[in-house]
């Protein structure tokens, strides 16, 4: 319906609504019935790990995504070794693309660019897999910031619901977050329910929170590269 929808208004309101729906269903196991949960908080608590387990190789695949654009419809040419060891092709039907190739090839990728811009979006990618730290500080970062896009939204609904002003220009902004942030969550539904149809989506939210809690304890002792092999 949110796609569906005409005015930015409609929008993040409809986003907002398949969102609290997903994360604070009456269902939900995290809220006991008549409780006095704050359904804002349980949101948080379940939207913000679907989010960075997502950036585990979400970060890889942004990345890979823009240069192949620019490879196949821009001015960056790579050796055809380089393309095919980093998986930076176009799949055939069936074919499938990982994103460690990708990862593993990072270094190499650096010494054949000449494209400043690249050159240090490939050493931040670098940094985040292979630096100890270096992921846990960019996780803290992204939980603050998805925290805050979320109660962004949360106060635009409100205000939208109940007529009261707000500035216009903000909207194309709020909306696009919503519309990322919903669809984030809804394909992390669909791709587990696709292979496990029997699991309640509320299982799959629960799971995302377990796997988050696993994350964030793994990457205090490892880098995002150990972790990938340990656990992902």
């Amino acid at each position: 319906k949110a796609e569906e929808s005409k005015r930015l208004e409609d929008k993040i309101l409809n986003y907002w609504i398949a969102i609290e729906k997903v994360a604070a269903n009456q269902d939900n196991l995290l809220i006991e019935k008549n409780s006095k949960i704050d359904k804002f908080e349980v949101i948080i608590s379940l939207i913000i790990p679907i989010i960075l387990n997502y950036n585990v190789f979400g970060v890889a695949w942004d990345l890979r995504i823009r240069l192949l654009h620019e490879i196949n419809y821009g001015g960056i040419k790579l050796s055809k070794k380089i393309i095919d060891s980093a998986h930076l092709f176009i799949p055939k039907p069936g074919q499938r693309i990982y994103a460690t190739k990708f990862i593993e090839q990072l270094v190499n990728i650096k010494i054949e660019l000449k494209d400043t811009y690249f050159i240090d979006k490939i050493n931040l990618a670098y940094d985040y897999y292979y630096t100890k730290g270096s992921a846990q500080q960019f996780m803290q970062k992204e939980k603050e910031r998805i925290k805050d896009q979320l109660l962004l939204i949360y106060r635009m609904r409100n205000r939208i619901v109940h007529n009261a002003h707000y500035e216009f220009y903000s909207l194309e902004h709020l909306s696009e977050i919503s519309a990322y942030i919903c669809n984030r969550t809804l394909l992390t539904i669909i791709r587990k329910n696709i292979k496990f149809p029997e699991m309640p989506y509320e299982s799959i939210l629960l799971e995302e929170l377990a796997r988050f809690n696993l994350l964030e304890e793994g990457i205090e002792k490892f880098s995002m590269i150990e972790i990938i092999e340990k656990y992902w």
